[in-house]
Order: C-alpha cells, then sequence, then structure tokens
C-alpha cells in the first residue's frame, strides 16, 4: 500500500517543488523590480539634488563677487556654468517614460536658464565697473523669485518620484502575497518551513536595500552640502588674506591681523556647528567673540542685552569679524585701551517703514580717551564695519566717533524665514560673566 501511494507522493512533492521554484522567480522578479525603482527614484532625487547645488554654487560665487569685487569669487561662479545644463540633460534622460516629469524638465530649462542669465548680466555688470547697477538688478529680486520656482519645481518633481515609488512597491507586496499563498496552500512543513526562511530573508533584504538607497542618497547630499560650504569658507578666508595683505605695511602686521580675524572666523564657525550650520544665537556669539578678553573686563566693563537673535550662517561670519574689529579697536585705541572705560552692546527690534521689523545693533564705548574724530587711514577692518557685514545682514551700518567714544549702528531687516527670530522667548546663552544675558 505504501509502495503503491509512493509515486503519487513523489508526483505531489515533485509538483510542490515546481510551484515553490516558481514561487521564488516571483518573489526575485518583483523584488529585483523593486529594487531597480528604488535606485531609479534615488538616482532622479540626486541628480536634482545636485543640480539645485549647482545653481546654489554660481549664486554664491556670484553674491560674494558683488560684495568684495575679488576675483576670487569668479572661479566657483565660472567652474560651475557649464554643470546644471549637464545635470538638467541627466535628468531629462532619467525620466524619459515619464511625460509630467518631461513637462517639468522644460519648465526647468526655461527658468534655469533666466537664473543663469540673471547672474551673468549682474558678473558682467560688476567686470564692467557698474556696481550699482549690478547690485540693483540683485534687489528686484528676480532671480530669488526665479530661484523659488525652481524649488518649487523640484519638490513636485521628488514628490511625483515618490508617489510612484509607493504605488509600483503596493503592486509588488500585491504579487508577492499572491504567490506567497499558493506556496502556503500546496506545501507541506518542510516547505512551509522554507517559505518562513525565504520570507524572512526576503524582508532583511528589502530593509537592507532601503537602507542603503536612503544612505546612499543622503550621502550624496551631505558630500554637496559639505563641498559647497568647504568652498564658501575659503573663498572667504582667501578674501580675508587679500584685504589683510593689502592694508598691512609689513609681514609681522599681517600675520597679526590675519592670525587674529581668522581666530574670530573660527568662533563664529563653532557656533555654528553647535546648530547644525543652520543658525548661530547672536548672545552666544558675541559670548563666543569676547571669550579672549580677561574675565575681569567681560564681567565689569562689558554689558550684552537683547532679544534671542538666531542669525544665517552668512550674517553670523561678517557680524563675528565686525565684533572682532570693534573689540580689537577698543582693546588699542577705545574704552579698553585704560582703566575705567566701559562698551555696552545693545540689540532689539524696531518698526520698519516697510513690513516686517528690523534688528538693530549698537555697540557704544564710553570712558576712553576723547577722540578727536574719525581716524586718518581707514583700512580692511573699517571695510567689514561700514560695508560687508551691512550688506550680509542687507541693511545699513554707521560709525560714529563721538568724543565721549565710538558708537557703531547696524540696521537691517528682520523677517522670520531669513533670520530665524523669536522675539517672544528668551536666549538661551552660554553666558563668560554674569553682565552678558540676552534678556
Amino acid at each position: 500500500m505504501k509502495t503503491d501511494r509512493l509515486p503519487l507522493l513523489l508526483t505531489g512533492l515533485a509538483f510542490s517543488a515546481l510551484l515553490l521554484v516558481a514561487t521564488l522567480f516571483v518573489l526575485l522578479w518583483q523584488g529585483d523590480t523593486a529594487k531597480r525603482w528604488v535606485l531609479h527614484t534615488s538616482q532622479v532625487q540626486l541628480l536634482i539634488e545636485r543640480l539645485l547645488g549647482a545653481l546654489r554654487d554660481e549664486e554664491t560665487g556670484q553674491r560674494g563677487y558683488l560684495l568684495t569685487s575679488d576675483a576670487a569669487y569668479l572661479e566657483p561662479f565660472e567652474s560651475a556654468t557649464a554643470t546644471p545644463p549637464a545635470l538638467l540633460t541627466q535628468l531629462r534622460d532619467h525620466t524619459s517614460d515619464n511625460p509630467a516629469q518631461q513637462a517639468r524638465t522644460k519648465a526647468l530649462d526655461v527658468l534655469m536658464q533666466r537664473k543663469l542669465d540673471e547672474l551673468a548680466e549682474t558678473v558682467a555688470l560688476q567686470k564692467a565697473g557698474e556696481h550699482a547697477k549690478a547690485v540693483a538688478l540683485v534687489n528686484l529680486h528676480q532671480g530669488q523669485n526665479v530661484m523659488d520656482q525652481i524649488r518649487g519645481v523640484m519638490a513636485s518633481m521628488q514628490n511625483t518620484e515618490s508617489a510612484l515609488l509607493v504605488e509600483r512597491e503596493a503592486k509588488t507586496d500585491w504579487l508577492m502575497t499572491l504567490a506567497l499563498g499558493a506556496c502556503a496552500a500546496l506545501g507541506s512543513t518542510i516547505l512551509g518551513l522554507g517559505i518562513a526562511v525565504f520570507r524572512q530573508l526576503a524582508a532583511q533584504v528589502d530593509q537592507l536595500e532601503s537602507v542603503v538607497a536612503d544612505r546612499t542618497l543622503h550621502l550624496g547630499v551631505v558630500t554637496q552640502e559639505l563641498a559647497h560650504r568647504t568652498k564658501n569658507q575659503l573663498a572667504l578666508v582667501q578674501s580675508i588674506a587679500n584685504q589683510t595683505a593689502r592694508h598691512s605695511p609689513d609681514i609681522p602686521d599681517f600675520l597679526d591681523k590675519f592670525g587674529a580675524r581668522l581666530q574670530a572666523l573660527g568662533r563664529s564657525i563653532s557656533e555654528l556647528t553647535r546648530h547644525q550650520w543652520r543658525s548661530a544665537s547672536l548672545a552666544d556669539l558675541v559670548a563666543s567673540q569676547i571669550d579672549w578678553l580677561p574675565p575681569a573686563i567681560t564681567r565689569n566693563r562689558i554689558t550684552s542685552v537683547g532679544p534671542h537673535v538666531l542669525l544665517p550662517p552668512t550674517a553670523a561670519h561678517y557680524l563675528g569679524l565686525a565684533l572682532h574689529e570693534l573689540l580689537t579697536n577698543a582693546v588699542k585705541h577705545g574704552a579698553l585701551s585704560n582703566d575705567t572705560g566701559r562698551i555696552g552692546l545693545v540689540w532689539s527690534y524696531q518698526s520698519a517703514r516697510g513690513p516686517g521689523e528690523e534688528l538693530e545693533i549698537v555697540w557704544t564705548e564710553t570712558g576712553g580717551p576723547p577722540l578727536s574724530g574719525p581716524p586718518m587711514r581707514s583700512g580692511f577692518g573699517s571695510t567689514i564695519l561700514s560695508k560687508l557685514t551691512a550688506a550680509a545682514l542687507h541693511g545699513e551700518a554707521t560709525m560714529d566717533f563721538r568724543p565721549a567714544g565710538v558708537q557703531w549702528r547696524l540696521s537691517a531687516p528682520a523677517p522670520q524665514s531669513e533670520f530665524g527670530v523669536d522675539s517672544s522667548a528668551d536666549a538661551p546663552v552660554r553666558q563668560p560673566g554674569p553682565s552678558l544675558a540676552a534678556a
């Protein structure tokens, strides 16, 4: 009897084995399809991030050149010129099967050309010595509006790719469920165990592929952002070196001033790093810039008061340099050059003529040696205080050499989207002494 049933059992086992093989084939095929779509979406999103990064690089070079007239900023601007069209071509190729995405790439082509034309026109005006025209063109905010439109189109492309991925993954999951159901209905205990093991392995593989795809995309974005920030920092350091050398009578003087300014820049970078490079607290920035002074001075002769203000990276860099120049001048010639002078630093919000508020920062020295007027010679420090810092914050700066002491005043727009201000909350301040606080 058992011998008579053996062929039937063998036939059943062979049929189950064939069904299992077919099921495994379907699962592997669907897994490979899901993997290819994950990689495809990751590539499209990475191309979008790279394209946006390339446009930022060009915009950074243009703004740096307009602010400083330093030809060093032209190198990242000119080297990035050919990158956006090449990336857009790759993006068009990767989305060739999707009419909606193709329409968006055409829109990106038009917007990107407008942005590149605006950047090239302002740089050409600056090269021709027409700085006022170049700044006026930037102040029209046409380039900024175009960049906002470009970001909107890119966000739509990314959302479309993500939605397609979810849809295809759902279809794949449905087919895999059918295959697994058939396998479970015809399997024996051993076959069921094999399916359970396979599903466990398949789940781990899918999870690993998802993690790898996410990490690959994240690594690409982080690498581009790191390169972008590094180029910005190197360009800023080179500009500081060039300007310091231009106003230094000899090498020792250059080394002294350049080293001090690098340390000031480093303190600003430390504050930005503590906030993941998103912003820097104005109160903490002030505290870091006066840390090199003796504690007795910071406690008894410097008072700093103001609401909670978060500065973007560029503003933090230049405001840190401005505070360094003010402190250095105070130690050499101003309120900190004797035993009685004092410094008051106050920042507050003022009603602006237009919409929004203005951030006003006032540095006031008293009790130092009497001043007879502005110095006979101005150097790069004066440029930082009167022009570069104001330009970085899109405001205006004035320097008043009063007989009682120097007063420096900076007024700049403070919209929530740009400065991240929150006037309703006190700042968590890193205080070097009891007189430094955020009110």
